[in-house]
Formats: structure tokens, C-alpha cells, sequence
């Protein structure tokens, strides 16, 4: 079945092997360091409103000190 046809019957897809396990470590610090400083900042809205996700992952504000990593981070999840 075509993926989009996927997509309009079950809302989603699921590709497996998209991205290498290099990319995936890459992406995982990139977030891991993004997530951790959004708890820090959102820890009492995350306990007091049992806040079970976040968005806004490439907002500028996590990436204030390093411009860079955020090209990056682009690169790493849309690549061309």
C-alpha cells in the first residue's frame, strides 16, 4: 500500500530504516539537551499539569548560544 494512502486510512506511517544509526544518536543528543532544558524551565507545569509532551523543538530559544546546531539539527531531520 502507497504511503499516503497509509496515512489518509490510518493518520500515520511508520518508515523503518529512515534514518541511519549515526543520524539517530545525532538526533537523540540534539533532543536530549533540548528536553532538558525545557524541564528545567517547565518542571512545575510538567508535574502540576502532567504535561506528557513537548513542541517547538527547533524555536530558536534552545539554541541561542549555538546557531550552528540548529542547522544541524534541521539537516539531521529534513534532509534534502
Amino acid at each position: 500500500m502507497e504511503i499516503s494512502k497509509l496515512f489518509d486510512d490510518k493518520g500515520y506511517v511508520v518508515i523503518k530504516k529512515f534514518f541511519t544509526q549515526d543520524e539517530i544518536e545525532k538526533i537523540i543528543g540534539i533532543v536530549d539537551r533540548i528536553y532538558k532544558q525545557w524541564l528545567n524551565e517547565n518542571g512545575d507545569a510538567f508535574i502540576e499539569h502532567q504535561l506528557v509532551n513537548m513542541h517547538s523543538l527547533t524555536h530558536p530559544h534552545y539554541f541561542k548560544n549555538n546557531s550552528h546546531e540548529r542547522i544541524k539539527f534541521f539537516e539531521l531531520i529534513a534532509p534534502c
